[in-house]
């Protein structure tokens, strides 16, 4: 299942951590995360806020 579909990401009212989807997604390697998320930023699915540690997403 792509992280995209999962609710949190959907209604998009709160911005979202990399380390928030690894709470929700336990299973899910960190480097998936980062490589799912990085396809969708690049895509314009979501957008990036922030930078470093801060970094959310949010839907575009």
């Amino acid at each position: 299942m792509h992280i995209f579909d999962y609710s949190f990401l959907q209604n998009g009212l709160l911005p979202v951590s990399k380390a928030d989807i690894g709470k929700i997604l336990p299973d899910v390697s960190a480097t998936t995360i980062e490589a799912v998320l990085g396809q969708m930023v690049r895509t314009g699915a979501i957008r990036k806020v922030g930078a470093g540690r801060g970094t959310k997403y949010v839907k575009n």
